[in-house]
């Protein structure tokens, strides 16, 4: 099953797709070489500059093409939300420099408030989907997007045609060190099931929940400096600071009210592994649910290895990436068995062993519920995850065939059309304005 952890070749989701939801301007950005990437990034110095931005200027050094390091001295005070924790405030008066920024990704750059915070800028296309749901975040004000645990928007500035959106910057790797102490592991888990609700109770669906969207509030110092950084983000988890918070809305859909479903092919576009949604032949899909399973599987290729020591997190991983969507928790209700069985989650041991090393399987493959106890498999059984069929099984082998997909998918939509099933909700994805 290693190719769930692939992209899906067979089924490619067709460029005219992409610029009905994203615009041309999107890919034309995106395309990009690195030193047209730095020269529109240049070109916007004025303005950001004019609006108290300081983008950050390239970094010294033969090694150093395409790195660019901070222009101001970082910001000393103490720090609040939403700004984030950067390790060692010493650092500034270091030879080398304290924070990098890499100009790898052609919409993203980084650069400093007047008082020296550090931010992160993004190029969004006008009155795209992605637009309109950071200009909507952004209504919701700070508390609401504290939390949720949602990246806030600090300023959205107009930019010819589209928009430059300023966030805080904050630090990736949201997982390293490594999470050894359940309520550590219990609070990063809460922080994006609530995100996650907050989400979808404002109809909007992620699509695109991976180990790397989500963030953390401190920022990784130079990495000569990474084992130091290690030791503070520990001690900021050991205080109670430490925060993380979704982020990534270039794929998501705001959806319109009573709208449920989308063409299963808006599965197709991100890099696996997937949920089994759309795996069969289907030709709709709930994308809500497929958030859900998507949190889950971020989830299980995480800590699914910790059952063992936290028995709790089978019957919670097996509910969230179940087939069965009809018993698919939603994300309120997987923040509630977690609330409701809190005690429970944490009475498991509060330090787990530092060697343990992530089993490498599946999340669809691996055995959750091996070794638990007899007594917990028969009170909790009732919600583990059978073995797919055969007849399941041969489908998504066959489905693997793009062309085999399209022919199921027909039938599919066929039948449900000889049983008069209502069509209303089917075709309602039509109305989306992508």
């Amino acid at each position: 099953m290693m190719r769930n952890l692939l992209c899906r070749p067979s089924r490619p989701f067709e460029p005219r797709e992409y610029e009905k939801m994203y615009g041309k301007k999107y890919f034309a950005f995106r395309g990009l070489s690195m030193d047209q990437q730095m020269v529109f990034w240049d070109s916007c110095r004025a303005l950001l500059l004019s609006r108290g931005y300081h983008l950050y200027k390239p970094a010294s050094g033969p090694c150093h093409e395409y790195i660019s390091v901070p222009t101001l001295p970082s910001f000393s005070g103490p720090v609040q939300y939403p700004y984030a924790y950067r390790e060692a405030n010493a650092l500034i008066d270091s030879p080398r420099d304290p924070f990098m920024g890499a100009c790898n990704r052609s919409m993203v750059f980084y650069a400093q408030d007047s008082e020296g915070r550090h931010v992160v800028l993004k190029h969004v296309c006008g009155n795209s989907q992605e637009y309109r749901i950071l200009r909507f975040l952004q209504s919701q004000g700070f508390q609401a997007m504290e939390e949720n645990c949602i990246m806030p928007v600090l300023e959205l500035i107009e930019h010819k045609e589209n928009w430059l959106v300023v966030m805080p910057r904050w630090g990736s790797a949201s997982r390293n060190p490594p999470l050894h102490r359940v309520e550590d592991i219990l609070h990063y888990m809460l922080c994006l099931l609530k995100a996650l609700i907050y989400l979808h109770a404002n109809s909007i669906v992620h699509r695109d929940i991976t180990l790397l969207n989500s963030l953390v509030n401190h920022i990784e110092a130079h990495p000569s400096r990474a084992a130091a950084a290690i030791g503070y983000r520990q001690g900021l988890r050991e205080h109670g600071l430490i925060k993380y918070a979704m982020f990534d809305f270039d794929l998501s859909i705001h959806m319109p009210e009573n709208v449920r479903l989308l063409p299963a092919s808006y599965t197709w576009i991100t890099v696996g592994p997937w949920p089994h949604d759309a795996a069969q032949g289907e030709y709709m899909y709930d994308p809500f649910a497929y958030d859900v399973a998507l949190l889950g599987i971020v989830f299980c290729l995480e800590f699914q290895h910790l059952t063992k020591y936290i028995p709790m997190l089978a019957p919670l991983f097996d509910s969230m990436v179940t087939d069965d969507i009809s018993r698919r928790f939603t994300a309120a209700q997987a923040l509630e068995f977690l609330s409701d069985n809190w005690k429970e989650f944490i009475s498991s041991s509060q330090s787990l062993p530092y060697d343990l090393e992530w089993e490498g399987m599946s999340w669809d493959e691996y055995d959750r519920w091996a070794g638990l106890p007899d007594d917990f498999v028969r009170k909790w059984g009732y919600l583990r995850e059978p073995s797919p069929t055969k007849m399941t099984r041969f489908l998504r082998w066959s489905c693997d065939s793009y062309r085999i997909y399209r022919t199921v998918a027909w039938l599919r939509r066929s039948i449900d059309k000889m049983r008069q099933k209502d069509s209303r909700e089917m075709e309602s994805y039509r109305a989306i304005p992508l």
